[in-house]
Order: C-alpha cells, then structure tokens, then sequence
C-alpha cells in the first residue's frame, strides 16, 4: 500500500521508509508552515498538505524535544526554537537556555503523526509516541539528526544518536508512533 508523506526532512524520511517496509512511502516535498498550537495540529496540516480528493492514505507528522525544567519547550518549536532556522541553531538556543542547570535533564522525545485518508476527511487519526529519557548537553553519536545525539535513554545507557536505525525505530517515539500507524492501515481495505 502506498502512504504519502508530507516533509521535507531527510532523516524522518528514511525512519519512516525502513519502519513502514512492506509498504510503499511515497514522500513529497512539501514546505508546511508550523503554525499549529500543537504536535497534532501541526502533524495534520502537514497531512492535508499532500493529500488530494482521490482516497489513500495521506500523513503528517510533527515532533519534537519536551525537557521539564524549561516547561516542555522547545517542544512544537524545537527546529525553531527562539527564531532558530535549522535545527543545529535551535539545539544551540537549548544549550543557552540550560546554562544555569545540571548536565542532564528530564525530557520526552514526541511524534504526532495525523492520518487522513482525503484531503477535506473531518475525522483524522492521530498516532503519539514519546520516548522518555534525558537531554544531555555533551552530544554522543553521530546517527540519526537534530537532538539524537543529546537524547539519553538511561537504561540503554546510550543516545539516540548511538543507536542504529533498527533499535532508534524499536525504541524511539517516531518508531512507537509509526508503529500504531502501521497497525492501524493493516486493517484498512485497500
């Protein structure tokens, strides 16, 4: 079954290609202003974006870091965050705002991802992983992309961005998201 995905971003790209096998993801490149107030709203924007009225399976997705001593943020902004224009920037507006705090915090890693199945379909399915664990402000790792490398699993006792792509999809929030999501279409006529 084909899915079609709206972004723009390489990295989410290839999660969603080697954790959708057997299907089919077709993904187009589409810019999608973020304007949502949420992962979910920003995740169906994303969907309606490259959905047409011919019926399928069309999805977004939005994700994002969540650490507790800076109340959730960067959360929906954490490419953004404090009018970053990429990732690394953002990462680096992070590291500013933690300055006065310990090594390590409690953060969630989230991804929404919001399924449509036409582009004016009323009823859209959300899916939500979150992978808890730690943001680091010494990155370990070179795999994976944006905060991977600064995202902690403790009983791993590794990052994000030291895991192959197989175990970052077992344990990390695009995987569980993605995970639902394939369920889910499997029980979809097609």
């Amino acid at each position: 079954m084909d899915i079609i995905l709206a972004s723009q971003n390489q990295g989410k790209i290839i999660e969603f290609e080697s954790a959708l096998k057997p299907h089919t993801l077709i993904a187009k490149d589409i810019e999608v202003a973020e304007v949502g107030l949420s992962f979910h709203e920003n995740a169906l924007l994303k969907a309606r974006a490259c959905a047409t009225d011919k019926p399928g399976i069309y999805i977004g997705d939005d994700s994002g870091i969540m650490i507790d001593c800076i109340n959730g943020m960067p959360g929906i902004h954490s490419k953004r965050w404090k009018g970053s224009l990429n990732a690394n920037d953002a990462i680096q507006n992070v590291l500013k705002d933690l300055v006065d705090y310990p090594d390590y915090q409690a953060a969630q890693m989230v991804c929404v991802i919001a399924l449509i199945k036409y582009k004016n379909d009323p009823l859209p399915t959300f899916f939500v992983g979150m992978q808890h664990g730690e943001f680091h402000k010494v990155p370990k790792g070179k795999n994976g992309f944006a905060y991977d490398p600064y995202f902690y699993t403790p009983n791993l006792g590794k990052t994000n961005g030291q895991l192959s792509l197989e175990d970052k999809n077992t344990i990390s929030h695009r995987g569980g998201a993605i995970r639902m999501l394939v369920s889910y279409v499997s029980t979809l006529q097609t």
